[in-house]
């Protein structure tokens, strides 16, 4: 006889939970490689004066010896603070309760997205890809949060 037939229908309706949860968990991660691979697609062989208009300025660039321009963009960052967190138990004998647990000290995440974008001497887009890349708001890339998506038109 098979698992599936002797295992309680509780045993198996956690089963299909867990599979539907990890396949929703994998299908919504995205990668710096995603992000980059998305970039590359909306903005290759477009105009880097275009890129700035939609996204800001960038924070640093660099005149190459060839004439080609190197820039440096970045999002204005944000950040989120996780509490610390305490857990334990107590134990009751009498009139005497003893607590044993622990405590996990809370943290500052930064959240941040930053670009290296290298153009040719007329301003075309030749390369782009992520420079710095945190976690997101919602996804495992902020860059990809930004422009793995595609912008309504104006």
């Amino acid at each position: 006889m098979s698992t599936t037939q002797d295992a309680s229908p509780t045993t198996r309706q956690w089963w299909m939970s867990a599979l539907v949860l990890t396949s929703l968990i994998a299908a919504g991660c995205t990668t710096t490689e995603q992000a980059n691979e998305a970039m590359e697609t909306r903005f290759l062989g477009t105009s880097v004066d275009d890129f700035f208009i939609n996204y800001g300025p960038p924070m640093a660039s660099h005149t190459l010896t060839d004439g080609r321009n190197i820039y440096l963009w970045a999002e204005k960052g944000g950040s989120v603070t996780l509490p610390s967190q305490t857990h334990g138990t107590v134990t009751m004998i009498g009139d005497t309760a003893w607590w044993n647990g622990w405590t996990s000290p809370g943290t500052t995440i930064n959240v941040q997205c930053q670009v290296r974008i290298v153009a040719s001497k007329t301003g075309e887009i030749e390369r782009i890809l992520a420079h710095s890349d945190s976690i997101g708001w919602w996804e495992m890339s902020r860059c990809h949060e930004i422009f793995g998506r595609k912008r309504k038109a104006v």
